[in-house]
């Protein structure tokens, strides 16, 4: 399981759900999820070869991709950083308590 995270920064709020892969498709799916439900203008990526497939391109918002090796240009880091922070270190007995500490 994969955090599928967007942090809007106009708005100031979170928006997530859970992907079964990093792959295109999967991403995809998920941008098309938050392209018909929300007012999005843009996507702005790091350089996963999961944000770079034709797939993410024909969900047809615009991407701003982000300079290699600057996680801290990405603000959806700072959330990763604190969620580890959270969960690491502990033992889940499953996937899905793990999932359901992080909502």
């Amino acid at each position: 399981m994969y955090l599928f995270l967007v942090v809007d920064g106009r708005m100031g709020g979170l928006l997530w759900t859970w992907i079964d892969s990093m792959r295109s498709e999967a991403i995809a799916s998920a941008a098309r999820g938050l392209k018909y439900k929300t007012d999005v203008g843009a996507l702005v990526w790091d350089g996963a070869r999961g944000h770079r497939g034709e797939e993410v391109e024909r969900v047809g918002l615009p991407t701003i991709v982000q300079p290699s090796y600057g996680p801290e240009l990405n603000p959806a880091e700072r959330v990763f950083e604190e969620i580890r922070r959270w969960v690491e270190g502990r033992i889940y007995p499953t996937i899905e308590d793990k999932t359901e500490a992080v909502n």
